[in-house]
């Protein structure tokens, strides 16, 4: 229900342009994130790198790759047995 009520409300301040002001007000009391707070001034290949690692391991996509990788190779799980 609050996820629900947060994305109306999203929705709604995009629609009457709202979402501006608030960008603006979150910038000027220092509530964002500037490039190079976090040590460095771009992200690192190794952060990079890790951040793919992190979100292909995630429950929602890993369980997706043995059909994926079948899809590709044009098998299917009954030829893969029956060989």
């Amino acid at each position: 229900m609050i996820n629900g009520a947060l994305l109306i409300l999203i929705g709604f301040a995009l629609l009457t342009k709202q979402l501006a002001l608030i960008a603006r007000w979150t910038q000027e009391h220092n509530l964002y994130l500037e490039p190079g707070s976090l040590g460095g001034t771009t992200p690192t290949f190794f952060i990079a790198m890790l951040a793919g690692l992190l979100s292909f391991l995630s429950p929602c996509v890993l369980p997706l790759v043995p059909a994926y990788v079948f899809y590709l190779t044009g098998r299917t799980i009954s030829k893969t047995t029956a060989n």
